[in-house]
């Protein structure tokens, strides 16, 4: 599947999950994969949890999701 459709199903689960995306960033091709980086707004631990669980086990996602948490600046909504 092309990106754009993984990039769907990708949107699709963590709409699901009432998390909406900030930013995507996409890296260049490593061999066969493309990194992805997504910041999404402020989400609850559980659904994104799920959420992740849900977008690993995608035929076209590989290996395990890294997640880091990003904190507010300067008085920034949290």
């Amino acid at each position: 599947m092309g990106r754009v459709g993984v990039m769907a199903k990708i949107s699709s689960i963590l709409q699901d999950h009432d998390i909406s995306i900030e930013a995507v960033i996409q890296k260049e091709a490593i061999s066969e994969t493309i990194p992805i980086i997504i910041l999404t707004h402020t989400a609850e631990e559980k659904q994104l949890n799920q959420a992740i669980a849900g977008i690993e086990v995608l035929d076209d996602v590989t290996g395990k999701i890294n997640r880091i948490r990003v904190e507010p600046f300067h008085g920034e909504a949290t």
